[in-house]
């Protein structure tokens, strides 16, 4: 299974890169939108774990491409810890399943496996 992690944050977008790898997931991980943009021109993915925070401005744009892609990988954003409005916003834009920062990295890699067996 491919994955794209979007996570600006270094040791969290580490941790969470080598759980998944861990997982026998390839794993590719970019800092920001910008480049989750350039990489989702060039490439499909499985699955795509996009932060939902700032400085990860361009997620509007990330599900509006994804939305839009005949087929597309399935998408998991990490939304602010006891943020409920973040979580339904994320779903009302497209995407196919939230989990609250901090995350449990075993539901995390448990929630990215069950996305990939849907496609």
């Amino acid at each position: 299974m491919r994955v794209l992690v979007v996570e600006s944050e270094p040791a969290l977008a580490n941790r969470i890169a080598g759980s998944l790898r861990g997982s026998d997931m390839a794993v590719e991980v970019v800092p920001d939108g910008e480049e989750a943009l350039r990489r989702l021109a060039r490439s499909g993915y499985d699955v795509i774990v996009l932060d939902a925070d700032p400085p990860a401005a361009r997620e509007q744009e990330i599900v509006g491409r994804l939305a839009r892609q005949p087929v597309r990988g399935r998408l998991l954003m990490l939304t602010p810890a006891g943020d409920v409005m973040a979580r339904i916003e994320a779903l009302s834009q497209g995407a196919d399943d939230c989990l609250a920062k901090p995350v449990a990295l075993p539901e995390l890699v448990a929630r990215v496996r069950a996305l990939g067996r849907r496609r």
